[in-house]
């Protein structure tokens, strides 16, 4: 994902309200971010509106159970470790193409799982995270880690900058 700088960032997220900035990983192994620890997928600068969150199957999931929730942790300040959504149902053998989204309605409302793959329902709730000048990190925890070599998954942050100089970046 390119870099761009922070006047470019405010003006195309002012340009694209309804959509914001893009911030997506690399193709990932689900051994590396589907763990029973949290995992840091997405460093976030200053203050941003979440307007889409999601991952998608890239390949299929294992036969795992995992049921992965969003946490916030705070870097500057020192903010604990904080469930920003509920568990989703289970992944078990999630198909290629299905993705899992954060509604936002809430915090710690369950995510939602794709009824079939390529279809994706954005929800209309919206959610701010970080801080005016601060340091924040979007993570993934799951209850059961995801195993198998083979499984893939993308990440994907549609966000707006609430606070001057306010970014988000993928960490994969």
């Amino acid at each position: 994902m390119s870099n761009y700088s922070p006047s470019t960032i405010a003006k195309t997220g002012e340009l694209n309200p309804k959509c914001g900035l893009v911030c997506r990983t690399a193709t990932t192994l689900n051994t590396s971010t589907f763990t029973t620890t949290a995992t840091n997928i997405f460093k976030v600068t200053g203050r941003i509106r979440i307007v889409s969150l999601d991952v998608e199957a890239i390949t299929a999931f294992s036969a795992n159970a995992s049921v992965p929730r969003w946490q916030i942790l705070g870097v500057t300040p020192v903010v604990a470790l904080f469930d920003i959504s509920a568990a989703s149902s289970t992944l078990s053998g999630l198909a290629v193409g299905k993705r899992v989204t954060f509604p936002g309605t809430a915090l710690t409302t369950a995510q939602v799982i794709d009824g079939v793959a390529g279809i994706t329902v954005k929800a209309a709730n919206l959610m701010d995270v970080g801080w005016d000048g601060g340091v924040c990190y979007l993570a993934l925890d799951s209850d059961v880690a995801q195993t198998g070599t083979t499984a893939t998954s993308v990440f994907t942050l549609c966000y707006l900058p609430q606070s001057d100089g306010a970014a988000a970046e993928a960490l994969f």
